[in-house]
Formats: C-alpha cells, sequence, structure tokens
C-alpha cells in the first residue's frame, strides 16, 4: 500500500542524494535550465540595456585552488564599465535585477500546464532617465509578447509616466488618528 510505496520513494531518494550529493542534484537541475535561463536573460537584457550588456550564468565557480564549487553565479558585463556586482551602478544593478526576475518568470511560465495571465514588477527602483525611459519600451514589448496583465507597482512618478498603461491606479494611505 501507501507505506511501501513511500519506502520506495525514500529509497530512490537516498540514491540520488548518495549518487550526487543535494549540491550535485541542484546542479543538474540547474544545468536542464540553464540554457533557456541564458537565452531569455540576454533577450530581456538586451532590450533593458540597449544592448550594452551581458550576463554569464554558470552553476559552478572556479576556485583559486583550481577546483569547482557548486555555486549560481550571474555575472554581468556592461560595455561602457562595470564588470560584476561591485562594480555597478544602481540603474546597472536595477535593469540587471529585472532581466534576471523576467527570465526567471519565462521559467515558470515554460514549466506551467497553462500560461500565466500576470506579470508583478513591484518598485522596479533605481533606474536612471535612461533606464526607466528602456524599462517602459521593454515593459510594453513584454505586455504584447505575454498577451497578459502587467501590474507594476512603483513609487516613483517618473517611472510610472515612463511606462504606456490601459490603465493607472494611485493607491494612497491616509492616516487618521
Amino acid at each position: 500500500g501507501a507505506a511501501a510505496r513511500q519506502a520506495g520513494y525514500l529509497r530512490v531518494a537516498e540514491y540520488w542524494v548518495e549518487a550526487f550529493g543535494d549540491r550535485g542534484v541542484r546542479s543538474l537541475l540547474f544545468d536542464s535550465v540553464a540554457g533557456f535561463l541564458a537565452e531569455r536573460c540576454a533577450a530581456h537584457l538586451e532590450a533593458l540595456a540597449a544592448c550594452e550588456a551581458s550576463l554569464a550564468i554558470s552553476a559552478q565557480r572556479q576556485l583559486k585552488s583550481g577546483k569547482a564549487d557548486e555555486r549560481l553565479t550571474i555575472v554581468p558585463d556592461w560595455a561602457w564599465g562595470g564588470l560584476g556586482q561591485a562594480a555597478e551602478s544602481g540603474g546597472q544593478d536595477a535593469r540587471t535585477d529585472l532581466a534576471i526576475f523576467a527570465a526567471l518568470q519565462d521559467l515558470a511560465e515554460a514549466r506551467s500546464a497553462r500560461p500565466f495571465g500576470l506579470r508583478v514588477y513591484d518598485a522596479p527602483e533605481g533606474l536612471d532617465a535612461r533606464g526607466q525611459e528602456l524599462f517602459g519600451a521593454w515593459l510594453a514589448d513584454e505586455a504584447r509578447r505575454t498577451a497578459g496583465a502587467i501590474f507594476l507597482i512603483t513609487h516613483n512618478p517618473a517611472l510610472a509616466a515612463a511606462v504606456e498603461a490601459d490603465e493607472q491606479w494611485r493607491v494612497e494611505n491616509v492616516y487618521e488618528n
């Protein structure tokens, strides 16, 4: 019955943990989607960074000792400066994060039985004027590509103005004592 099935599942899980270790399983799973994520990140970053950046995505990093460590690394490379997170400006960081987040949404939708009808972007702050302009154009393209609704939450009036929207709602918190 159910106990025998559970014991069988447990033996299979123990085999995989022993065969690959928990990190090996994570790397195996990541490797199965790395190409898709890299392609989608590149497509999103192309629009968000006006072809001025690329991302290198890996499930492993090289240690100084020459050995490999299983760790997800995402390294942006900007054509006009800023190689790696530490050297990026806030606007570069924001656009990189948006590209990664959008690619993860694409992955979730690709693995889902049904398409998602909604994309949510919560407070993509830190974009300079050029970044806001690119974000607005990218968001309009995303709305057409996904044929769904996009919900943008922002506290930045300039960012809201850069986005073409069918509807905009303003929500204010009013505290009364």
